[in-house]
């Protein structure tokens, strides 16, 4: 895409729907997931999507616990919104500033995930942002605009 050699294909998604797939999809033993979900049509490709929120609960279930404990990670799906929490250490303010950058990894990953995912958001004319929960952990909030009402 941003070699201009393929164009992103836009079409009505259902976020909360995409976001039920996913986690059914990661293993039951690498994160306890709980979800609040309302219906939650935006605008977007699939695929680019799938991608940016696979990489938000993805990153979630890496860094998302304390030592010798699985993750805990609440997915709450709004209103064009994602949020994505986690019970993890938490985020250093120097952090915010640079999860985001391309090859920037703490735990031995590619350090693409995040970057990919504000990429992605981006694209689709939204925001990824991130702050440290009171108490520990990290809040990711992918916010996508909905499509307008018919009134």
């Amino acid at each position: 895409l941003t070699a201009g050699i393929e164009e992103m294909e836009s079409q009505p998604l259902r976020l909360d729907q995409i976001v039920t797939d996913l986690i059914d999809e990661i293993d039951p033993n690498a994160a306890i997931f709980t979800s609040t979900t309302a219906p939650t049509v935006v605008n977007g490709d699939p695929t680019l999507l799938r991608r940016a929120l696979r990489n938000l609960l993805d990153n979630a279930v890496r860094h998302g616990h304390l030592p010798d404990e699985p993750a805990r990670v609440h997915v709450t799906v709004a209103g064009g919104r994602v949020t994505v929490a986690d019970q993890g250490p938490g985020l250093d303010d120097r952090d915010v500033d640079s999860i985001f950058e391309a090859f920037h990894s703490s735990a031995g990953s590619t350090g693409l995930g995040l970057h990919i995912a504000r990429w992605v958001a981006h694209a689709h004319g939204g925001t990824l942002d991130v702050h440290s929960a009171d108490g520990g952990g990290a809040i990711f909030e992918l916010a996508l605009p909905t499509p307008a009402r018919d009134l």
